[in-house]
């Protein structure tokens, strides 16, 4: 019978294969590193681009809903004012461009959220130039 060691017959790997294998694998990191680059470029360039056509459309409805002079009563009449500050308060928030502040805050946020993801994925080219 044969001892242990020698039951099984364990072969050396080629020379190079573990080299071959770890540019493989870090050439698909890379292009998924590339893949998510491009992808969040592209997906901020249109959540900015949404967030300037909300704040466009908030001011053109600031001044079509007559926001305005709803805010300019509390400088010119207080004391009337704070009597109906229910009624007030309603006409104001029912003038609101609601969906479109809704809109810049939903594409602000999703922007933040992939420049967060483009910069991830630019630090892993940092380590490419080792000085030491």
């Amino acid at each position: 019978m044969k001892e242990n060691f020698q039951l099984f017959d364990i072969k050396e790997p080629k020379s190079g294969l573990e080299s071959k294998i770890l540019t493989i694998i870090k050439n698909k990191e890379k292009r998924q590193n590339q893949r998510v680059f491009i992808y969040s470029i592209l997906a901020s360039i249109s959540s900015f681009s949404l967030a300037v056509f909300g704040l466009i459309n908030i001011v053109r409805n600031y001044f079509e809903s007559g926001l305005s002079e709803y805010l300019s009563l509390i400088f010119s009449d207080g004391v009337s004012l704070l009597s109906y500050w229910q009624a007030y308060t309603l006409s104001v928030v029912e003038s609101l461009p609601i969906f479109y502040i809704t809109v810049v805050i939903a594409s602000v946020w999703i922007f933040t959220l992939f420049i967060k993801k483009i910069l991830k994925s630019i630090k892993p080219f940092n380590y490419q130039f080792n000085l030491i």
